[in-house]
């Protein structure tokens, strides 16, 4: 709450300024709470702005307040884990944005020390600031996704794009590689829902795990939809399994072997001692299945028609011993039988 309100000039809108504050608290913390610490920022704030009336030297002020945000920032960086940290860096700069009038050097120079602070790399931050301060043109990065009505035209060499038909104006997104977080922000003037929410105009949410966005007359917007495009683009190659000098000996010591012709995608050169199996797993680019083909399963089969007739002349033979011992155990016990008839007619 410091924070948001050291960064805010006292001269601008004090309410325009609570609102983008209290939409910050209602998505970390219940209503009670919300009531709590907007109560507190509303005194932070009364004492900058006091501060400000009562010092003459603007630059020694500025000093004094870079200082103070510094202490802040190192507070938070210990509390805080880095999604966090990109959350409230959001934040931050909508806050700044909150007004029709234009960010001043001081706001960004604060905002810039707190990106500093938190570790956040050059690069994110730099399109963070673009995504939130911009609502005209993107950058042409692979980091902006955007959603219209536009079936054939992309907005951009690099930029993602997905069609909704009849959608009223855009609807961006961004996808925060360090921390591997998604955001988002409707620019246009229809009624879009998040899970239920009404999202406000050109203001960024967090888009996380399983949200949808509904528009009454579009098809649905699924997280997962905008996660496989960025995934998409991070698989750079085919994951391999290879297997190599592979024997079996069935247990009679028999071994019998066929040459193979290799396959693009399977290959499995066989010889009488010693086989040799390369599998090539391919990882589709827009999908977690795996491409693989079917020789796999006409060399086993081929493997297994070898030994077919090797196993049923087992079986047959285990069949014979097992009837010859019955019928020697049947014999013997008759002619025991006999014997003892033979001993009691004797007597």
């Amino acid at each position: 709450m410091q924070l948001f309100a050291i960064i805010g000039r006292p001269e601008s809108n004090a309410s325009d300024r609570r609102s983008v504050v209290e939409s910050f608290l209602n998505r970390q913390l219940n209503q009670e709470l919300v009531d709590v610490f907007l109560h507190v920022f509303d005194e932070y704030y009364r004492k900058v702005v006091e501060e400000d009336e009562k010092v003459a030297k603007k630059q020694r002020l500025l000093a004094r307040r870079s200082v103070r945000v510094l202490k802040i920032c190192t507070a938070i960086n210990e509390e805080l884990a880095q999604p966090q940290k990109i959350i409230v860096l959001f934040q931050l700069l909508e806050f700044i944005k909150s007004e029709t009038q234009e960010v001043t050097g001081q706001e960004m120079e604060f905002v810039t020390t707190v990106a500093d602070t938190f570790n956040i790399p050059g690069k994110d931050y730099q399109l963070i600031r673009s995504f939130v301060l911009s609502d005209t043109d993107l950058d042409d990065t692979p980091e902006f996704l955007i959603v219209d009505n536009n079936k054939d035209k992309s907005p951009g060499k690099n930029i993602k794009h997905i069609y909704r038909e009849n959608l009223v104006g855009q609807i961006r997104l961004i996808h925060i590689q360090s921390t591997n977080l998604y955001f988002l922000k409707y620019v246009g003037q229809a009624e879009l829902y998040m899970n239920g929410q009404l999202l406000e105009p050109f203001k960024s949410y967090p888009l996380n795990t399983g949200s949808s966005l509904r528009y009454q007359q579009i098809a649905p917007v699924y997280y997962s939809d905008v996660v496989s495009l960025f995934v998409g683009d991070m698989v750079k190659s085919k994951i391999v399994f290879e297997a190599n000098h592979i024997t079996y000996r069935f247990k009679n010591g028999a071994f019998k072997a066929e040459r193979n012709t290799p396959n693009p995608e399977l290959s499995m050169n066989v010889s009488p001692c010693r086989s040799n199996a390369r599998f090539t797993l391919g990882l589709l680019k827009n999908s977690s299945k795996l491409s693989f083909t079917g020789s796999v399963i006409s060399e086993f089969n081929r493997l297994v028609s070898l030994r077919f007739t090797t196993i049923t002349s087992l079986i047959v033979l285990v069949s014979s011993i097992t009837m010859i011992s019955g019928l020697v155990y049947c014999f013997k016990f008759y002619q025991c039988k006999l014997t003892l008839l033979k001993k009691i007619v004797d007597h």
